[in-house]
């Protein structure tokens, strides 16, 4: 990504619009940060807050930005249903 395919959002923005922090106490309660932010690594969060911050502006990289998540997402619950499915075959109740 290219800065030109993004938007820069300056600190009073991101706090007006309360993506990353609320504007009644300063915290994450009642953000979109709050609201998305399911990531499990530090990695994954860092990555998003940037993908917050800066919004992309071209709908194809939209679309293809979604389209990316949307496979990893199937992948991960496939991961999920084969780790049961493991589990199961090698712990007996």
């Amino acid at each position: 990504m290219h800065h030109s395919d993004a938007l820069l959002l300056d600190g009073q923005t991101l706090l007006n619009l309360e993506i990353l922090k609320n504007t009644m106490d300063d915290s994450e309660k009642g953000t979109l940060w709050e609201l998305v932010n399911q990531c499990s690594t530090g990695y994954g969060q860092r990555q998003l807050k940037k993908w917050l911050c800066h919004p992309l502006k071209s709908i194809e990289l939209i679309t293809l930005r979604a389209a990316s998540i949307a496979v990893w997402e199937q992948d991960k619950h496939m991961d999920l249903a084969g780790n049961r499915y493991l589990h199961s075959l090698f712990i007996r109740n």
